[in-house]
């Protein structure tokens, strides 16, 4: 324990790391205890179990976050951001308003453009 003091005092770019890691995840604590609230009224009425095991995928998200760094480590930034970006928009699809995104993104795509015979300046 002293060795860690020792490195945090003579160390700024670990102190400003650490301070980072330590606002994140009190960020996401408080986002959690909010979705937790939110899930226990309508429309959803979950109860503790379905609540706690819904938490328990927070469990998945340290683990491929430790392959992600792993593959960080090697050199292979590109593949990891790549996979969460492609990750991202699966869950943005899947989500409940998906379907309007997907529907707008859909319907903006088949818009004329600006100024085009029939587009939206006529």
């Amino acid at each position: 324990m002293r060795s860690t003091l020792s490195l945090l005092r003579e160390e700024p770019l670990l102190r400003m790391r650490s301070a980072v890691a330590a606002f994140s995840m009190a960020s996401y604590r408080v986002q959690l205890t909010a979705l937790t609230f939110l899930l226990t009224r309508p429309p959803f009425g979950w109860n503790a179990a379905a609540i706690g095991l819904f938490g328990l995928l927070g469990v998945i998200g340290v683990v491929g976050m430790n392959v992600a760094a792993g593959l960080g480590d090697r050199g292979r930034v590109q593949l990891v951001s790549g996979g969460v970006g492609r990750l991202a928009h699966a869950l943005l699809a899947a989500a409940p308003g998906g379907r309007v995104l997907t529907a707008v993104a859909r319907r903006r795509r088949d818009l004329p453009e600006r100024g085009a015979a029939g587009g939206a300046d006529q």
